[in-house]
């Protein structure tokens, strides 16, 4: 559903004339279904010209990740639960052993 930004504003020009759904998306050539649910996904953002991000948001900031790599190279860590055990003392945020094998792929 990533519509480029002429699109998107043509759509929401035309939902705020009060078009339906069902005739913006014969006016622009897209399904009403797929019309509906971009002005649902849009409404309260600030921007139509770039989309939200999308999957979880990390835990680990890429900051965090290198500090954290550099804990297990130096040899102050050896292992993922005790560098998770330990991080809130390191003044790193509270994650699992699980997100920080994954920084260290």
């Amino acid at each position: 559903m990533r519509y480029p930004p002429a699109l998107r504003k043509e759509i929401l020009l035309l939902h705020e004339e009060g078009l339906s759904s069902y005739q913006i998306g014969r006016r622009v050539g897209k399904r009403a279904f797929c019309v509906s649910r971009f002005l649902r996904t849009t409404r309260g953002r600030p921007s139509t010209s770039e989309p939200t991000q999308r999957g979880p948001a990390r835990l680990l900031s890429l900051r965090d990740e290198r500090v954290v790599k550099r804990l297990v190279l130096s040899g102050t860590f050896d292992t993922a639960s005790e560098l998770s055990r330990n991080a809130a003392s390191l003044g790193r945020p509270a994650v699992s052993a699980k997100t920080i094998r994954r920084a260290l792929r």
